[in-house]
């Protein structure tokens, strides 16, 4: 699986960025093989909404699974969803630690813009549906 983190830095020993459109680096892991592949975000001066969606295109062209970052906006959010990719939240730590504890399962999902929670069996629920 190939999972896309916010980064501070290109390495692996970096801290993930807390805010995605603030990064300046998305490192794209393989789960299965521990590669961690680079790719520097190119927006320099957007306004913080530009920058965010830019970044979230740029990690759906990369052709991730997942997203771990620590925050992210709702346009990105529904960026992600629509290309069927989850966003997991992410605290404050290493880019290497973040893979670490996704794969553990102990990062919390968070829910595309108009969908609740998701429900016990992972699988979320459209806004006003029970």
């Amino acid at each position: 699986m190939r999972v896309a983190l916010s980064s501070e830095g290109e390495r692996r020993d970096t801290q993930v960025e807390p805010w995605l459109g603030r990064a300046a680096y998305f490192l794209i892991v393989d789960t299965d093989s521990m590669i961690f592949d680079p790719l520097e975000k190119e927006s320099p001066g957007e306004s913080p909404e530009l920058e965010e969606i830019n970044a979230a295109r740029l990690i759906v062209d990369a052709g991730v699974q997942a997203v771990l970052t620590g925050n992210c906006g709702h346009e990105a959010r529904r960026l992600f969803a629509t290309a069927g990719i989850t966003v997991f939240q992410s605290g404050p730590g290493t880019v290497e630690k973040a893979v670490e504890q996704y794969q553990a399962g102990r990062l919390v999902e968070v829910p595309a813009p108009g969908l609740r929670e998701p429900v016990e069996a992972g699988v979320p629920a459209a806004a006003g549906e029970p």
